[in-house]
């Protein structure tokens, strides 16, 4: 009785024991799978916010730049098919990561900026520009490109003036590069763009799943779907969380976070399923359910080894949302990140940002492959990593480019060092015998207590920007006027055309005297540009820039209409005209049909080619000489003369005497800035003189400010002189009136 009692206790322990393991270890399981699935939603959410925050910045900045062009056409009051793309049309393209630019009028004829040739779109192009702003958005819904035959976004700014649309800015932005923005993390899961209506945009999935039509396709779940529409019409963020009993039914149960975008009222909804996050925590609950009777400890141990398994999962998304690959420093979010938080805790010191990059770094992995490349890569991040001093942070956010951020003195040795050949970085980087790496460094010293990370980066990129665009300097600090002289040369090169049709570009002359008799026997032209409202822009603020984008051709020709109706002018007066000379730019030097076009303005105006001279640089001719011989005598033959100026500023100087027949030089200035009391200098002034006149070559001497240089150079035997001794640039009416006693 005592036995079978004793069995029955023990029997009913047994199951008392079965049942409550059974049910302590389902609780157990469930409670640890809900913690898992929370950490596995919150580490989904970071890498969600990582993708929202990529979108939000790629939009932003690319529909930065297209607004910024769609406001320079409309400030340059002009017709779109009339428009000159700017030289920093290249700026936009290097800068822009949109795979295509166009500029249209209302019927859709424009310009493609990649290539500067006439373009049109299609109707259906059209209407889904018209369309996407008429529903106030700046961002279409994917349409087929005819440039790319490629899905894209197209990324629209009107061009607005007097309140109308006179055409568009569009940019192309490739669906597949869009997609790459926001690319599946997670086995088997879906990533959607939806509109305000919850109709899909864009869709990634695995390369095995049919597309979606709706959201129910994806969620499958009819309750869940219309809770994602109504947040999405209240445009509020959502995660989507699995519940206990939602496990219980083994349901096709979903894990997502929804967010919203910045742009066209759109959402970002990242999707995975449950099973795919959490697999390993159902082969947890499965083995215990086999092995109950192994009880407490077994189930133990199982648990611990899915809490490092998840760990290392973890651990593994979070390497992917905040470093690097290739090199292990920490990327742009971890750097932003990091940023704040140092700098908010060292509001009292100061700190400096450096970004730095391989000059020509494409060139490395084209001549000696991308292995090695990468292996220049490590090496500067290594460096760039191993900086053995407090409060100091460093990121690699592109390719090539690394952000620093430390105490200001620790980058002091940079800006010391003219020609950065002999710092850390340098030595880093020269692992290749015959390849001489160059780094650019700009620096951006930021002020205290400044914690606003976007405009810091924002800063250190102009700074680097101004590195790349300056010849030989590889460190440059940051500079507002870099940014604002960006700005004013485009307001300059917009305004360019209408200020030519507005005959704003106005003649001054300068007289050229005879050095014996002190009498004007001509001029030389110059050019200043003068606005309706007075302002006055001087050669040196514009034609650097027009040289760059050709407009000099044009405006070198109309200088040389309006000396032909000066000549003219002087006709009808019943005076002889004086020789007036007019600069012409190098570039005039790639047109075998200069000399013609020259011949064709002279013949125009019927203007004798004795009153004009064609003044050229001598640098522009030293590296052009055979062009330079063959226009030469074409100038000969049409009795042009042509005139070098600035001779003797190069090295080339006497080897170019010997080899073109030319019958006036102009002296450069710089000679007569020495000291002519100086015994050397009047040595060297004077046989350059006699050497050119024993060639029978016609001397002018520019740059005369004093009665002695004037005496000295009386005693030479010069042939001309001008300068400010005599007069500086005059206007054509006072030239008239005070040098030829006209009143015209």
């Amino acid at each position: 009785m005592d036995n079978q009692k004793h069995n029955i206790i023990l029997l009913l322990g047994v199951i008392f024991t079965i049942i409550f393991t059974i049910f302590a270890t389902m609780r157990h399981n469930f409670i640890i799978t809900d913690e898992l699935q929370k950490l596995s939603v919150n580490t989904l959410n970071e890498i969600t916010l990582k993708q929202q925050s990529e979108l939000n910045e790629t939009v932003d900045s690319n529909m930065e730049l297209i607004n910024l062009l769609s406001i320079s056409l409309a400030s340059a009051n002009e017709n779109v098919d009339q428009f000159i793309i700017p030289e920093y049309a290249s700026i936009f393209q290097s800068i822009s990561s949109m795979n295509n630019i166009y500029i249209i009028d209302n019927n859709g004829h424009g310009t493609l900026l990649n290539t500067n040739e006439p373009y049109t779109v299609d109707e259906q192009t059209l209407q889904k520009v018209k369309n996407t702003l008429e529903n106030e958005y700046y961002i279409s819904t994917p349409i087929m490109s005819e440039v790319l035959n490629e899905e894209v976004l197209l990324l629209i700014a009107p061009i607005i003036t007097n309140q109308n649309i006179e055409g568009y800015v569009v940019g192309e932005y490739n669906i597949a590069k869009f997609i790459k923005k926001f690319s599946i993390s997670f086995e088997n899961g879906h990533i959607l763009i939806v509109d305000n209506s919850g109709d899909i945009i864009i869709e990634n999935m695995p390369k095995n799943d049919r597309s979606a039509e709706n959201l129910l396709e994806v969620l499958e779940d009819p309750d869940l779907t219309n809770e994602v529409l109504r947040n999405i019409m209240d445009r509020k963020p959502m995660s989507i969380l699995t519940t206990i009993d939602q496990i219980a039914l083994e349901k096709n149960i979903k894990v997502g976070q929804l967010h919203p975008l910045d742009f066209n009222e759109w959402f970002l909804l990242n999707i995975v399923p449950e099973r795919t996050i959490n697999n390993f925590t159902y082969d947890i609950m499965n083995e215990t359910n086999i092995l109950t009777s192994s009880i407490v400890l077994f189930l133990i141990l199982l648990v611990i080894m899915s809490c490092l398994k998840q760990k290392n999962t973890y651990d593994a998304i979070h390497m992917l949302a905040y470093y690097d690959e290739l090199t292990g420093l920490p990327n742009l979010v971890k750097f932003k990140i990091e940023a704040v938080r140092l700098l908010s805790s060292n509001k009292d010191k100061e700190f400096s940002i450096i970004k730095l990059d391989i000059l020509n770094f494409k060139a490395i992995n084209e001549l000696y492959g991308y292995e090695t490349g990468n292996e220049v890569l490590r090496a500067l991040a290594e460096v760039v990593h191993n900086q053995d001093v407090e409060n100091y942070f460093c990121a690699k956010v592109d390719v090539d480019e690394f952000l620093l951020l430390g105490p200001s003195e620790i980058f002091e040795e940079l800006k010391d060092d003219p020609n950065l050949n002999s710092n850390k970085f340098k030595e880093a980087v020269s692992i290749i015998p015959s390849h001489d790496i160059k780094i650019l460094y700009g620096r951006y010293i930021i002020e205290r207590e400044d914690i606003d990370i976007a405009k810091i980066i924002a800063n250190v990129n102009i700074a680097h920007q101004k590195a790349k665009a300056t010849k030989n300097l590889y460190f440059c600090d940051y500079d507002e006027k870099f940014k604002k002289n960006m700005l004013k040369a485009t307001s300059i090169t917009n305004k360019m055309k209408t200020a030519l049709e507005n005959k704003e570009f106005k003649v001054v002359l300068q007289p050229k005297y005879n050095t014996i008799t002190e009498k004007a026997i001509g001029a030389e032209a110059l050019v200043r540009w003068i606005e309706d409202d007075g302002h006055v822009f001087f050669p040196d603020e514009f034609i650097p820039l027009f040289e760059n984008n050709g407009f000099i051709t044009r405006l070198d020709k109309y200088m040389l209409s309006e000396v032909c109706k000066l000549i003219n002018a002087w006709t009808d007066a019943g005076i002889t005209p004086l020789p007036v000379s007019v600069n012409f730019s190098r570039i005039h030097l790639d047109n075998p049909n200069f000399p013609q076009e020259i011949n064709n303005i002279l013949a125009t105006y019927n203007v004798d080619p004795q009153y004009i001279e064609v003044e050229i640089t001598e640098s522009t001719i030293l590296e052009n000489e055979l062009r330079f011989i063959n226009m030469l005598k074409s100038f000969k033959d049409s009795d042009i003369e042509v005139a070098i100026d600035d001779f003797g500023y190069g090295y080339s100087s006497l080897g170019f005497l010997k080899d073109f027949d030319v019958s006036i030089i102009k002296l450069d200035k710089s000679f007569f800035s020495l000291d002519v009391n100086n015994r050397k200098s009047h040595i060297v002034i004077e046989n350059i003189i006699n050497m050119l006149k024993q060639l029978s070559i016609t001397v002018v001497v520019e740059g005369v400010e004093t009665k002695e240089q004037l005496d000295f150079l009386k005693s030479t035997d010069c042939d001309i002189v001008q300068g400010y001794y005599f007069s500086k640039p005059i206007p054509i009416k006072d030239f008239n009136k005070n040098i030829l006693g006209l009143d015209i």
